[in-house]
This record gives structure tokens, C-alpha cells and sequence, in this order.
């Protein structure tokens, strides 16, 4: 299960020059979005959850001390987008991608409630009773 694309928006310089031979430090901005692309008609809440359930994963990759450390080497900065992408077919047996619908929505909400089933709702069906599943 992975997310179908991550946008990266850059910015910053790719190419800051040389000096004395070696090339000066770039300073780097990237803002990662998160997008997934159905085969449905609308947008719908599992869907937002799904992106967010990804979101999660990134932040926690982002805040591993590896990562971090890499990315302060570079001189690179990475966040996650607020919003969230949906790409769907303008009709449900259209493929083609310049007939794409992208929706965008705020990915918080699906965030705090994918938070929820993890620290509430998991909980409680792995302390059932095997044969009560």
C-alpha cells in the first residue's frame, strides 16, 4: 500500500554557482503532497483517510533522526502539505490524463480521524476475544 504520486514543490536554487572551485551550498525548500488517483465518481471519505494514513507515515519518516540529519547536511527543509489530492476520471471509464479531475482538501481532519482508530478503536478490537472478531 503506497500513495500513487508525491508531488514535490521545490524551492530555492538548484545551482548556487562555484567558488573556488567547489560548488557554493544550496538552500532548498520541498513540500510534499500527497495524491492518489480512483476510479470513482467523487471523493469520498475513505479515500481522505487513505491519503492521510500516508501523510502519518511521511511525518514519522520526516522526524527520524537520520532523515533529519541528512536533510541538514543538504541544506534541504521538508514538509508535508496541508492539503491532500484526489485525482479522479472526468467519467468513471476515462483514463486519459488530460481528463483528470484533481480535487484537493484538507488533510488534517482524515488525519485526527485516522488518529482516532489507531489510539481508540484499534485498542479495543485487539482486546476482544478471538472468536468475538
Amino acid at each position: 500500500m503506497y500513495p500513487d504520486i508525491i508531488q514535490l514543490n521545490i524551492t530555492g536554487n538548484s545551482i548556487l554557482g562555484q567558488k573556488n572551485g567547489a560548488a557554493a551550498s544550496a538552500k532548498f525548500h520541498v513540500e510534499l503532497t500527497v495524491v492518489d488517483i480512483k476510479s470513482s465518481k467523487r471523493i469520498k471519505d475513505g479515500h481522505r483517510r487513505q491519503i492521510a494514513f500516508y501523510v502519518k507515515v511521511l511525518r514519522d519518516l520526516l522526524a527520524t533522526a537520520q532523515f533529519r540529519s541528512e536533510m541538514e547536511k543538504e541544506s534541504i527543509s521538508v514538509d508535508i502539505s496541508k492539503k491532500g489530492e484526489v485525482w479522479l476520471p472526468r467519467t468513471v471509464s476515462t483514463v486519459s490524463a488530460d481528463k483528470i479531475v484533481k480535487q484537493r482538501f484538507d488533510v488534517q481532519e482524515a488525519v485526527e480521524s485516522v488518529d482516532q482508530f489507531f489510539t481508540e478503536v484499534m485498542p479495543r478490537v485487539l482486546q476482544r476475544r478471538r472468536e468475538n472478531v
